[in-house]
């Protein structure tokens, strides 16, 4: 799943855009799993 955090430390785009990352790396293991 994907979790939508803003840290106070970032910019919500800066915190946005690395969530984004983490959302497609997410998605590419459950594309492997399905794989398997």
């Amino acid at each position: 799943g994907c979790i939508q955090i803003h840290l106070p430390i970032l910019t919500p785009t800066a915190t946005s855009s690395i969530f984004t990352l983490l959302c497609e790396r997410e998605r590419e293991r459950e594309r492997e799993r399905r794989r398997v």
